[in-house]
């Protein structure tokens, strides 16, 4: 199964991809997939994200018409990533909001995939308060998490946002991240509900899911999330070549075991 299979997508959809590491990886291979049967794509971020290697890249900072150059290249490319510049780091930084809606309303594109929260490559993340940046006109957030930080001590190793994290929670330094723990995170008021438009479908992506302990540990946290009436969780691995769905809520179970 296809990640945009998995995700349910429909035509016009604006996805904005917050939480912990593999948001950037599952962009990516979404934009690789839908551009690959024919649509037109743009990528873009509303914080800063890893420059996408291979890719068209349009910045603002080097255009007089943004939304013209954009439109110039999807009628050259499938996918257009776009950005305000690339920093020092390599990453791509943010449009500005009218730059934002510039891009969405460009009448040949088809997706628009936004990557809307930074976890420094951690699995896990409490948003804080100014994050994650969900734009306004979003059909589709989705809520990355990586399987391994399950059941993990809460450090920096596995976690970003630590204090946030402290605070929701009551959790200290070192004590264990359960499921349940990743539960309230999820579905707290100043967790990843925070910014959601109100039309927006809320779909959890649980990533990085490398072996059997992981599959097991991830089937547990999605049947919790299910019966708090979260209707779309995926499990699955994006960076695998190719991506590996191993369960969606729609479709239940695909695949108990890993290959």
């Amino acid at each position: 199964m296809k990640i945009s299979e998995a995700l349910d997508l429909h035509k016009g959809d604006t996805v904005t991809a917050v939480g912990g590491g593999g948001k950037t990886t599952i962009i990516i291979k979404l934009a690789e997939e839908l551009a690959g049967v024919g649509y037109k794509v743009a990528i873009t971020t509303t914080v800063k994200m890893y420059l996408p290697e291979s890719l068209m890249v349009v910045l603002s900072g080097e255009e007089t018409d943004l939304k013209v150059a954009v439109e110039s290249q999807l009628g050259l490319f499938n996918c257009v990533v776009v950005g305000g510049e690339v920093n020092k780091e390599g990453k791509l930084t943010a449009l500005t909001e009218n730059e934002l809606a510039q891009i969405r309303s460009i009448t040949k594109l088809d997706y628009l995939l936004i990557e809307g929260d930074g976890s420094k490559g951690k699995p896990f993340k409490a948003p804080r308060c100014h994050e994650p940046v969900v734009p306004e006109f979003s059909t589709l957030v989705l809520v990355v998490i990586g399987a391994e930080c399950i059941d993990q001590p809460l450090s920096e190793k596995y976690f970003h946002a630590l204090e946030q994290i402290k605070l929701l929670t009551g959790l200290d330094m070192g004590e264990v991240v359960t499921e349940r723990t990743i539960l309230r995170i999820m579905l707290h008021s100043l967790g990843y509900k925070k910014n959601v438009p109100d039309s927006a479908r809320w779909t959890v992506f649980i990533n990085k899911v490398e072996n059997q302990k992981d599959l097991n540990k991830s089937f547990s946290l999605a049947a919790k999330l299910e019966a708090q009436g979260v209707n779309n969780v995926i499990i699955g691995a994006a960076g695998k070549k190719p991506p590996k769905i191993y369960y969606t809520s729609s479709k239940r179970v695909l695949d108990k075991c890993l290959e």
